[in-house]
């Protein structure tokens, strides 16, 4: 009988916004940035080389976006980044051959050993919840056993660089291994997450468990009072009546084109709430089909202070979205992970008969003037200069489709992101 192996991995964020008037005081301004660095950030520092990483996960991560909106007609887009990469990193360690070489490809690692991106991970782990105390952020990572045993060797690499809080050994047809799944599922995500599984595979060796969790509070306050009713314009022409928070505030923003950039700090500045607005004249669809890590590069080291005239729609998508992802993967070229005789992962057990069958996540996300939340479960189952005296203004009216991503920003690393298109 064919072997099942499932990876499944949570990715949830709350953060608690807000807006205020913008203050052209100069003193103000300077007293302001004094007490951040009086309440300075523990950045993560990367070598040369893991910065390289970073970008290539982001080269990544704008690829699989460009395939998920392909996927999904035109639609919303909702996932995370980070946990994939965080899951197929640690399958990483298990595959041999062809289906390792595919997942470093797509991945973006190829010039780099096993060893560099496991030092990566494990630094990225055990840095993102230190980086600003003002947020709170946290990851678990776990595996779970269906009466089964992995190799010794791989354990003690995903103890030592990914440590999972747990790595249990249980009987999947007992009707009470899915609460112990689902509850460290709840533990890990604040509650949001209760149920990450439904059904148990009885024939699935291993689940793999990723789940995180963010909340921070926006640095620039939003004002309930300042948002409207008025319209986005979806591709194609038609419209849509949302609900727009609105602020004004000095703060960098970079326009290459048309396109417009900017990205919105939380708490004391570690993390960022990101923006990518085409230029109005710019067929959506065709962006969508271009863009990439260059492309926000380009647009990312090349702010400058403006006066920004910020608008944002209201979102909430309470019911849960589902992508499938394998053949979004597929098309990045992680193909043989999914053949039942083509795929290799002898290092997780031993042997080579194990394939990856569907991969897929569902996304809920929210954002208003009290806050946000974003909830992701993913399953794999294996069968510059300012100048502060006179801004330019930028009018940053997010009501026409826009890419938006939440930054680690001493890193770089996105861990969610997605497109607003109706």
């Amino acid at each position: 009988m064919k072997r099942l192996f499932i990876a499944v991995f949570v990715f949830f964020l709350s953060l608690f916004l807000g807006c205020q008037q913008i203050d052209t005081n100069e003193d103000a301004l300077n007293k302001d940035r004094e007490e951040v660095q009086i309440e300075s950030l523990k950045a993560i520092k990367l070598t040369k080389s893991q910065s390289a990483i970073i970008r290539a996960n982001n080269d990544f991560s704008f690829a699989l976006l460009r395939e998920i909106y392909k996927t999904v007609g035109s639609d919303n887009v909702f996932y995370s980044p980070f946990s994939i990469q965080s899951v197929l990193s640690m399958m990483l360690n298990g595959a041999c051959g062809e289906t390792y070489s595919q997942i470093v490809s797509a991945l973006g690692y190829t010039d780099y050993s096993l060893d560099d991106i496991n030092v990566l991970y494990e630094k990225m782990i055990s840095g993102l919840w230190e980086v600003d105390k003002t947020v709170s952020f946290s990851n678990a990572n776990s595996l779970w056993l269906n009466n089964n045993e992995l190799r010794e060797d791989y354990v003690s690499c995903i103890q030592q660089y990914y440590k999972p809080s747990a790595i249990q050994t249980l009987d999947f047809l007992s009707p009470g291994t899915l609460d112990v799944i689902n509850k460290w599922c709840a533990d890990n995500t604040n509650n949001k997450i209760n149920s990450i599984i439904e059904e148990l595979n009885p024939n699935a060796p291993l689940i793999m468990l990723n789940a995180l969790y963010f909340e921070g509070a926006w640095r620039e306050k939003f004002k309930s009072s300042n948002t409207r009713e008025e319209p986005f314009y979806m591709a194609g022409g038609d419209s849509v009546i949302k609900s727009f928070m609105h602020n004004k505030l000095l703060w960098v923003a970079s326009e290459v084109d048309g396109d417009k950039y900017c990205h919105l700090p939380f708490g004391r500045g570690g993390y960022s709430f990101n923006i990518v607005l085409p230029a109005e004249d710019k067929d959506f669809d065709a962006f969508m089909a271009s863009f990439d890590g260059s492309d926000y590069s380009a647009l990312s080291s090349s702010t400058k202070l403006y006066d920004l005239h910020l608008s944002i729609p209201k979102i909430s998508v309470e019911d849960a979205l589902s992508i499938e992802l394998k053949n979004s993967l597929r098309a990045l070229g992680i193909t043989d992970a999914f053949d039942d005789n083509l795929a290799d992962f002898s290092k997780l057990f031993g042997r080579k008969e194990s394939a990856a069958g569907d991969i897929r996540q569902k996304v809920c996300f929210k954002i208003d003037e009290n806050g946000a939340m974003a909830t992701a479960a993913t399953i794999v189952d294996f069968a510059g200069n300012d100048d502060l005296s006179s801004p330019p203004i930028m009018e940053f009216n997010a009501n026409r489709p826009f890419i938006f991503f939440i930054r680690e920003d001493s890193t770089g690393a996105i861990l969610l992101m997605g497109c607003i298109v109706k």
